[in-house]
């Protein structure tokens, strides 16, 4: 199904996705246009309905003819489906290594860091700026600021103002970690009204003797300016977009 109006282009259209450990029939709704460079791009990408599916079926098309098996005395007749009628076959369970104590803590230790960086995340895109700044160490000092005060000015700024903010995290890769913190580069869209780019930053994190993490410092290595979206989603969508971004590039 499709509609044009001045928005752009609607279209939807289902999608089956499969995965050993989870299945989903989802109904999707695209709006597509050209960006401000002439480029065409999804302005708008919602689920309406999202059926899911048993976990570790496999469905696929059966062949509209199938070889006969040879016959001998140790064979079993092979099961055919007349065409057009899917077979599912289970796919066997995965096997579960229980991990020994050093590895279970490094893996919690990622775990920490995947949920505080998505509670900081939430809280930039929420506005929550009481939540925003408590990520940050009280020694956190802003680069290329003179003094902390005048970066939370900054940042209380760029955060309030936008009507709609939007991120994604496009990439997150784990530099070094001690017992005391780790170093990170994450890879961040950006998307407001007025105001797009792709940064690429170094968070570095500090660990506290009861184990809460906190940002010690924040740099942004590289910055790329993107087209300006002439649509952008509402602040549930962005929410649900956001969760998806950060549960595809967990350490």
């Amino acid at each position: 199904m499709a509609g044009t109006d001045a928005t752009g282009t609607t279209v939807s259209f289902r999608l089956d996705y499969q995965s050993p450990t989870y299945s989903d029939r989802t109904t999707k709704e695209l709006v597509l246009g050209r960006d401000t460079d002439g480029q065409l791009r999804i302005l708008r990408e919602l689920n309406k309905v999202v059926e899911v599916q048993p976990p570790g079926l496999l469905t696929a098309a059966a062949p509209t003819t199938a070889a006969q098996p040879r016959q001998t005395t140790a064979a079993q007749p092979r099961q055919t489906a007349a065409a057009g009628v899917k077979i599912a076959t289970r796919i066997g369970e995965p096997m579960v290594i229980q991990p020994d104590a050093e590895v279970s803590g490094l893996q919690n230790n990622r775990d920490n860091i995947n949920q505080f960086i998505s509670s900081w995340l939430n809280s930039w895109q929420h506005k929550d700026l009481d939540g925003y700044f408590s990520h940050y160490d009280p020694q956190f000092k802003a680069p290329l600021m003179a003094s902390t005060d005048a970066w939370r000015d900054d940042r209380t700024v760029k955060i309030i103002r936008p009507a709609v903010i939007q991120l994604q995290l496009e990439n997150m890769e784990l530099v070094n970690e001690t017992s005391e913190g780790a170093v990170l580069h994450l890879t961040l869209a950006y998307h407001s009204t007025y105001y797009a780019d792709r940064t690429q930053k170094e968070i570095r994190l500090h660990r506290t003797s009861d184990g809460i993490l906190h940002i010690l410092e924040e740099k942004n290595i590289a910055v790329e300016s993107l087209p300006l979206s002439r649509l952008l989603p509402s602040n549930r969508v962005a929410m649900l977009e956001l969760a998806r971004s950060i549960t595809a590039n967990q350490l």
